[in-house]
């Protein structure tokens, strides 16, 4: 089964308790994927905040001034995951019934928030995997590539994805990195992490996707940050951002 990189979630909280709000952002602090964007105290506040944030994740009270929960997601336009959060277990059908993700009961536990979360990201895989699919079979590619075409002078050089350590961008250019040299790539970070296998190979910064099968060792450095160190020639080490460190765990089994 394929495994997908988890993201950082852009997320809003619409709550209109300002000790409910503290402690909801106090227990999310614990999951560096979750990147809080914004917050609104009341329903309209929220539907402008949402259709012009555009998150990934909303936690949404249904108590609240001037339109309640149910209402704020008829008002909005863009159609984020939600977990609903309240005081009242009456309303836990409905919430359901308009496709909230989960709903948890004030005061919130942690171990439900981990349980939320998690059918949140199994949610986003779901998503991420049905378009990255959909993008494969419009470019009239139902796999992943295997082999990578780099010009070295007037040559055309087939380059097997086995020797692949990592990609690199620098400026606006992108580079393949092999065990043993690199060459220029005519792509962008970006259109190859749509295109990659994801059980192959895993982004760990805005500027490198590496083969998952050519780690040597994760390890911290001095300012106790992580970072990935690559079976190159040069044994190459990749800081790993805060957003990404969460997913490569995970691939790593640790």
């Amino acid at each position: 089964m394929q495994q997908f990189q988890v993201q950082p979630l852009d997320t809003v909280i619409v709550e209109d308790n300002l000790g409910a709000c503290r402690h909801l952002k106090s227990c999310l602090q614990e999951f560096d994927y979750i990147h809080l964007t914004g917050e609104a105290s009341n329903g309209r506040d929220a539907v402008a905040l949402i259709d012009n944030q555009r998150p990934d994740l909303l936690f949404l009270d249904i108590h609240l001034p001037e339109l309640d929960g149910f209402e704020v997601l008829e008002s909005i336009g863009h159609k984020p995951m939600v977990i609903f959060v309240s005081a009242y277990d009456q309303y836990a059908i409905h919430a359901f019934d308009v496709n909230g993700v989960d709903y948890l009961l004030k005061p919130i536990r942690k171990d439900r928030l981990k349980a939320a979360i998690r059918k949140v990201i199994q949610q986003k895989k779901q998503v991420d995997g049905e378009v990255l699919a959909a993008i494969r079979r419009l470019s009239g590619s139902a796999e992943p590539p295997h082999r990578f075409a780099v010009k070295v002078g007037k040559q055309i050089l087939i380059i097997p994805e086995a020797d692949i350590c990592f990609f690199k961008a620098e400026d606006k250019y992108l580079f393949l990195h092999t065990t043993d040299g690199n060459y220029f790539y005519n792509s962008t970070i970006k259109k190859l992490a749509a295109e990659l296998d994801p059980d192959k190979f895993i982004q760990v910064n805005r500027g490198h996707i590496i083969a998952i099968d050519k780690i040597l060792k994760l390890k911290r450095n001095y300012k106790n940050a992580y970072v990935v160190v690559m079976d190159d020639h040069q044994k190459t080490g990749i800081q790993v951002s805060r957003h990404h460190i969460a997913a490569l765990k995970s691939y790593l089994n640790i």
